[in-house]
């Protein structure tokens, strides 16, 4: 066994560097990435059969993460009308938007006294989708920009 290697379950092996390894300029700490390659090599004890593998161990350097900015929001009004009822309205508030009945109760009274009342604020694409799943239970609906 030579003085790069080493006797591992009957393999010879060991690490090349490269010969100016040890007179190297110290790292420069402000650039964390410094390219670092290594060649392994394993032999048999014999020495009838060698394997050879150069692996790069440069770290690589994660994109900057950005803080997603939060979506527009939108705020969902229901309008009163004269075709549905306190009953129906309450219902399609409890199963649309997961309301308690308490909360339900007090949305479709402000509905009754005030013409209308935002139910939900949420970004777009869901407050079109609330609007129509509402609008499907016959209910008068609009959306707007959140100001």
């Amino acid at each position: 066994m030579g003085p790069a290697g080493a006797a591992i379950g009957g393999l010879t092996g060991g690490i090349r560097l490269p010969a100016d390894h040890h007179a190297r300029e110290p790292r420069n700490h402000r650039n964390p990435i410094e390219k670092r390659m290594h060649t392994i090599t394993l032999g048999c004890p014999s020495g009838d059969s060698t394997m050879s593998t150069t692996i790069d161990s440069t770290p690589t350097r994660k994109p900057n993460p950005t803080k997603p900015r939060p979506l527009p929001q939108w705020k969902i009004l229901v309008h009163n009308d004269d075709v549905n009822t306190y009953g129906h309205v309450i219902r399609s508030f409890m199963d649309i938007l997961r309301m308690e009945v308490t909360t339900a109760m007090v949305k479709t009274t402000e509905v009754d006294r005030t013409g209308a009342a935002v139910v939900c604020v949420t970004h777009r694409e869901h407050a079109e989708l609330i609007q129509g799943q509402l609008q499907s239970k016959s209910l008068t609906v609009s959306i707007e920009p959140d100001a």
